[in-house]
């Protein structure tokens, strides 16, 4: 997530053309602020019963932060596939692969002590407490770090991926990108609906897999192929109808799934599905168009921005520390505490983050 600074060239190690790369700063903050936002709008979730007031509302913004993860892999598919910038495959796993390896195994075994220690008040004899540890981190580690495997994944396929961005064959481009929407999203999501003879007609669908495309790959390469091609003026606004249709799609069948079952479901937002990848697409090209005003804000966007990784990997910590002093999504009005409570853990992270910054050895490696 962190990019240096350059002249010219559009790269994953970022440029200095305000113009040209702000919006991709500002829209990073935004996706991480909303994968806070999210998580904090997951604590009680499932807890509470479904169609009261207060799911509602965690409902609600769940599915209004759900375009996150899928925009961050369209930001990395933006930055990583650009033809301009060659990127050797050693340099690959030198600056990128191996920094998140090693950020990856550290934060894991990190997570192991918090959980152990801290969240749940583990004390024993130090053998016993290190074996807890280490069986913590490696079998129950953080629901939010899949994420950095499922980068290294992509990444170490990108050199594939870039012999169709480096051809410039646009029919190419929008072939690959059809096949991973048709056989990852889209059949992932028509799996989501109740229909008769369910079993069958899932095992018909899954028949047919090439599981290259069932991943990440489709928005990997739609970041890259949105922004090299451009929209017109009505494929922008038919875009931004389709998310907000999305959005309230999400909410709608969430609550009417749950109240089907009475159980809390919030699978039509969850990734790799239809409704939060129309959403993140909108909002990655409403992020492109705007036009931000570099001098007033760029020096703020990018102390936080370079922050996003540390942010994300440390703010479930916080949401742990707010939860144990009884500060949580549903103490208060979740329309307001979600939000609210989200924007704290937001900056409480980015200032741990900053510290670590400071410091050359966990800077450099660990955020």
């Amino acid at each position: 997530m962190e990019r240096k600074r350059q002249k010219k060239s559009l790269s994953p190690e970022g440029i200095t053309d305000a113009d040209k790369i702000l919006w991709i700063e500002v829209l990073r903050i935004a996706a991480c602020f909303a994968v806070v936002v999210f998580h904090v709008g997951s604590m009680q979730f499932s807890s509470i019963q479904a169609g009261t007031q207060k799911w509602q509302a965690l409902n609600f913004w769940r599915s209004l932060t759900s375009f996150a993860v899928p925009v961050f892999f369209m930001i990395s598919g933006l930055l990583y596939l650009e033809p301009l910038k060659k990127i050797s495959v050693s340099q690959l796993y030198k600056r990128n692969i191996g920094k998140l390896f090693i950020t990856y195994w550290f934060w894991i075994l990190f997570y192991g002590v918090w959980n152990v220690t801290v969240y749940l008040g583990i004390r024993t004899y130090p053998g016993e407490l290190i074996k807890e540890i280490v069986k913590t981190a490696l079998l129950s580690p953080p629901a939010h770090m899949w994420y950095l495997p499922a980068l290294i994944g992509i990444l170490m396929i990108s050199p594939i991926l870039r012999l169709i961005t480096e051809k410039e064959d646009s029919d190419l481009l929008k072939y690959t990108i059809v096949l991973c929407f048709g056989f990852g999203i889209i059949r992932k999501t028509l799996l989501l609906f109740e229909v008769p003879h369910k079993e069958l007609v899932s095992s018909v669908i899954n028949s047919i897999i090439p599981e290259l495309t069932s991943g990440w790959i489709g928005c990997f390469l739609a970041g890259f192929y949105i922004n090299k091609r451009g929209l017109s003026r009505k494929e922008e606004y038919g875009l931004y109808f389709m998310g907000m249709l999305s959005i309230f799609a999400g909410i709608l069948l969430n609550l009417r799934s749950s109240l089907q079952t009475g159980t809390a479901v919030d699978s039509f937002c969850s990734n790799l599905t239809l409704f939060p990848t129309m959403y993140a697409l909108a909002v990655f090209v409403f992020f492109m168009k705007h036009k931000w005003n570099a001098e007033k804000i760029q020096k703020i966007v990018l102390k936080v921005s370079r922050c996003t990784l540390g942010i994300y990997i440390l703010h479930p910590c916080w949401i742990d520390v707010f939860e144990k002093m009884d500060i949580a999504a549903v103490s208060y009005s979740p329309w307001i505490m979600v939000p609210v409570l989200g924007l704290v853990v937001f900056a409480a992270s980015w200032i741990c983050t900053f510290i670590l910054k400071q410091i050359p050895v966990t800077g450099k490696w660990l955020c």
